[in-house]
């Protein structure tokens, strides 16, 4: 079983597991990162047996959330400084979909449009930024950035004939990711 922990800058260790954690079943608490003001989010699975997201704030207190509409799962990825969490979820009808959570807790979902196996938010920069990627009818991928006003634009970077995925986005705007080649 896992137990998330938080090592001070004098190297002090202190454990935590999240609320409703299927400790019993050797499932536990798995923390994604944290932001420069000790804000951490991560996910655990519940004793439901699906998977929560969780955000820690820096005071100690511990929140448990799902996104509006998940139903088989809510998977946190990346925080920003504000502590505005990004993930994706998956719907009573198995569908994927993005969400973005302002630290207030306020929820926005949303879909690239086209996608058709799902849109996945996997990183966001201070400036509200998300990028992630999307699969069309064909099970290509293609990665997106979203503007915090919503605007959406998706990219496809050169030689990838199968797909490519934006994992991160920094703060001026530069994404990293990967290429999916297929031989022929």
């Amino acid at each position: 079983m896992a137990h998330g922990f938080v090592r001070n800058g004098a190297g002090e260790f202190s454990y935590f597991d999240a609320l409703g954690a299927n400790i019993a079943q050797g499932d536990g608490t798995f923390p994604g990162g944290l932001n420069s003001k000790g804000t951490i989010f991560g996910n655990f699975v519940g004793i439901d047996l699906v998977n929560h997201a969780f955000v820690l704030g820096a005071d100690g207190t511990l929140a448990p959330f799902d996104a509006p509409g998940a139903v088989n799962g809510t998977f946190a990825t990346a925080i920003n400084d504000a502590g505005t969490i990004v993930g994706f979820f998956t719907d009573s009808r198995s569908e994927r979909h993005a969400f973005i959570r302002a630290s207030s807790g306020g929820f926005t979902v949303f879909d690239v449009p086209g996608a058709v196996y799902g849109t996945y938010a996997l990183g966001i920069n201070d400036a509200g930024a998300v990028t992630g990627y999307d699969s069309d009818a064909s099970g290509f991928s293609h990665a997106f950035v979203r503007l915090r006003n919503g605007v959406l634009s998706e990219m496809t970077a050169s030689g990838a004939n199968y797909g490519n995925v934006a994992v991160s986005i920094n703060d001026a705007g530069a994404t990293a990711g990967y290429v999916t080649v297929v031989s022929p």
